[in-house]
């Protein structure tokens, strides 16, 4: 949980009894995420494609990989990354205004801080690694807030 996967072509979450949540996957164009296995707690992701266009989202059941659409808190948006061409995780932060702050949920054992090092509190919880409140990017500086 809390995974900011970018780029992504043609992942595939495999095993019984995950716990799939509070994920951005920021797909190529026309790649997809695809969920195998029996049991899983999926919810609160959001899911991106470089280009804009919608990213396939499957699920393998009995042996048939259909269209998965029965996701809680599910986001189909841009996660407004700070800097998608940095060379550095900071690039990888959300906006202010971005749709993955605030929208995932509570996870049990997760840590006192997130990748950024910012503290995390039991009242707000993003989607993806960054937990901050977003970064005002502004014409000269980057900063948060």
């Amino acid at each position: 949980y809390n995974n900011t996967i970018y780029n992504g072509s043609y992942f595939t979450m495999p095993g019984d009894g995950q716990v799939i949540k509070n994920n951005i996957f920021y797909m190529l164009p026309g790649q997809s995420v695809q969920y195998r296995g029996e049991d899983l707690d999926i919810s609160n992701n959001c899911y991106y494609s470089t280009d804009g266009s919608p990213v396939g989202v499957y699920q393998y059941i009995n042996g048939q990989l259909v269209p998965f659409t029965d996701e809680e808190g599910r986001v189909e948006a841009d996660p407004m990354f700070v800097d998608v061409n940095a060379d550095t995780k900071e690039g990888f932060r959300l906006r202010a205004g971005s749709p993955c702050i605030g929208a995932g949920v509570v996870m049990p054992d997760r840590g006192p801080q997130d990748l950024y090092g910012t503290p995390l509190t039991d009242d707000m919880h993003n989607i993806g690694a960054y937990e901050g409140t977003g970064v005002v990017v502004g014409d000269k500086d980057t900063y948060s807030v």
